[in-house]
């Protein structure tokens, strides 16, 4: 079932066109977490992207690597789609510094956060995801197609949600 579910969106997004990703949470002050490596590449790759942060796979080196807002704006500044956010990343909304990304001022900036069921568990793309990346690759596949994001989301919906309500500076 799932590898039916993966061989039907890759099947989907092989005839449009590849768009630029770029995976990037904030963590701290001048810091980012970024997805450089791994499944989660790999993942975004099927679903049609290229990540713009890509580096080479190397088992003995983590998935994700940090990198300051520096070399997020020089590498990824021009990355067509953005994933910024998970259930547990810290929100933000320095303005001056989202208005240098493509992916913000475009408005295809997605968060995965949501939750099938809310109410009942928030770490559900952690625990789920693992077991179904079908359905992890669909959210993917939706994120960078717009002609895809009539399929249902499962943890990454659209979201440019600033991290504090004065939409300045840095918030948690």
């Amino acid at each position: 079932m799932v590898q039916n579910g993966v061989d039907q969106i890759r099947r989907a997004v092989a005839r449009l066109p590849r768009r630029s990703v770029l995976s990037a949470w904030w963590m701290n002050g001048d810091t980012w977490m970024v997805t450089v490596r791994g499944a989660a590449n790999r993942l975004l790759e099927d679903a049609g992207g290229i990540n713009v942060m890509r580096r080479p796979d190397d088992l003995r080196l983590d998935d994700t690597m940090q990198m300051a807002s520096e070399t997020l704006l020089t590498e990824g500044g021009n990355a067509e789609c953005w994933l910024w956010r998970d259930p547990i990343s810290k929100r933000f909304g320095d303005q001056r510094f989202l208005a240098h990304m493509r992916a913000w001022r475009d408005g295809c900036v997605f968060a995965a956060d949501g939750r099938v069921k809310p109410e009942a568990d928030a770490f559900d793309l952690f625990e789920t995801a693992a077991l179904r990346p079908d359905l992890l690759l669909r959210d993917y596949a939706r994120m960078l197609h717009p002609e895809l994001r009539s399929w249902p989301a499962n943890w990454v919906r659209q979201d440019q949600r600033v991290g504090n309500s004065a939409g300045v500076g840095h918030g948690s």
